[in-house]
């Protein structure tokens, strides 16, 4: 069996099989190929959880077939969600993700749906603050260790920023 490159050789045993389902290996049909040849070559060995699928030519392109049927249902997805985000722009409502960014909040309509942003005036006093800061010229590192031994208001109880990682 041949090295991996980049690996550092241990005593531990290699790893030559992988147990997934052919959807969860890649959604580009391309990448499949790529993929099922540097694991041919490297004698990997890819179990199925789901299709039972032989390593025959016959096999192979069935396992291609289902590579290209799932690029495929990744592309469909991709433009239902696009269609989606535009017929919601189209009649006025906000586009976005699930969750508001720090210092907005949602508001909801009379059927309990999310309609419009507002601004969440707890939070959009912290942003205000950090970005008095930025303008003053305070370094990252001041700035960051700074706000750590504060909690600010967060989307829930005992959440908000906190430390470096909730600045960044």
């Amino acid at each position: 069996m041949n090295a991996i490159p980049g690996v550092v050789s241990s005593n531990l045993p290699l790893l030559n099989q992988l147990n997934l389902t052919e959807e969860g290996l890649s959604r580009s049909q391309t990448h499949v190929a790529i993929l099922m040849e540097e694991m041919e070559h490297y004698g990997i060995i890819l179990h199925s959880v789901k299709e039972v699928i032989d390593d025959t030519p016959m096999g192979k392109f069935a396992r291609m077939v289902l590579a290209f049927v799932t690029e495929m249902e990744r592309e469909e997805i991709l433009d239902r969600t696009t269609t989606g985000k535009i017929n919601k722009a189209r009649v006025g409502k906000v586009v976005s993700d699930n969750k508001a960014l720090y210092g907005w909040k949602w508001m909801l309509n009379d059927k309990g749906e999310r309609d419009h942003l507002v601004l969440d005036e707890d939070q959009a006093a912290v942003l205000r603050q950090a970005g008095q800061e930025y303008a003053d010229g305070v370094t990252y590192a001041k700035f960051s260790s700074g706000w750590k031994p504060k909690v600010y208001p967060g989307r829930a109880a005992n959440s908000g920023i906190q430390g470096r990682c909730g600045i960044r």
